[in-house]
């Protein structure tokens, strides 16, 4: 596989193929930030950038002679240096406002991915959501984590403990849907919107129980 990621003709597609997700990822920011042309053109340059610092750390790491299993501090400076440097420059491109919008879109992704499940399953329902009700309960869900203390995970393995929700779409399989939450969202939400809700918060629930078991089993085969 490494050998196949240096390959000029990989990278080329690969490229392409990560192109073809940014407007299906950021369309609604792209939009809310009014962008120009020229803009957009280079924010969309930078995104991809971003989306590759992991990737391109790793070849380079195994061009080194680095191990993930004996080198994982290193490796993990190395790509947190590689976003930090590309997020300055993004910053560079937006300021300081946008930017700051820019990093709370990317901090809600995880909740408007959940959403986006609950919008798809209601898509041919007698009432699918609303554009305000799905704000809203992207606000709530994103609210109620912050103040739970979750936070979206950074392994340097994400497969190892993230789900895989929708469309290829990771959800850290830290992210839960509370009874709370169901409760706060009944405020706004119908009948069967909040059926669906509780689907998901089943669905969401048992992924977890999923990766605990999965990092039971693993624990014990290392023993």
């Amino acid at each position: 596989m490494f050998e196949l990621r240096e390959n000029p003709e990989f990278q080329r597609l690969q490229q392409l193929a990560r192109q073809g997700t940014l407007d299906g990822r950021y369309a609604e920011l792209f939009r809310q930030l009014n962008l120009s042309p020229e803009e957009l053109a280079s924010f969309k340059d930078l995104l991809l950038e971003m989306g590759s610092v992991r990737a391109d750390v790793f070849m380079a790491s195994r061009q080194e002679g680095l191990s993930l299993r004996e080198n994982r501090d290193v490796i993990r400076n190395l790509i947190e240096t590689g976003e930090a440097e590309v997020a300055s420059q993004i910053r560079g491109l937006l300021g300081d406002e946008r930017f700051a919008a820019y990093e709370a879109y990317n901090a809600s992704e995880s909740y408007r991915q959940v959403v986006g499940r609950i919008d798809q399953r209601l898509g041919y329902a007698a009432t699918p959501l609303t554009d305000s009700q799905s704000t809203r309960l992207v606000s709530l869900l994103t609210d109620a984590h912050g103040n739970l203390g979750y936070t979206e995970s950074r392994s340097l393995t994400p497969l190892a403990d993230r789900l895989t929700g929708g469309k290829g779409v990771a959800i850290p399989s830290t992210l839960l849907i509370t009874d709370a939450i169901v409760t706060q969202a009944q405020g706004f939400l119908a009948p069967d919107q909040v059926t669906a809700l509780r689907q998901i918060q089943a669905e969401l629930a048992a992924g977890q129980e999923l990766a605990r078991l999965v990092r039971e089993q693993r624990a014990q085969a290392r023993q």
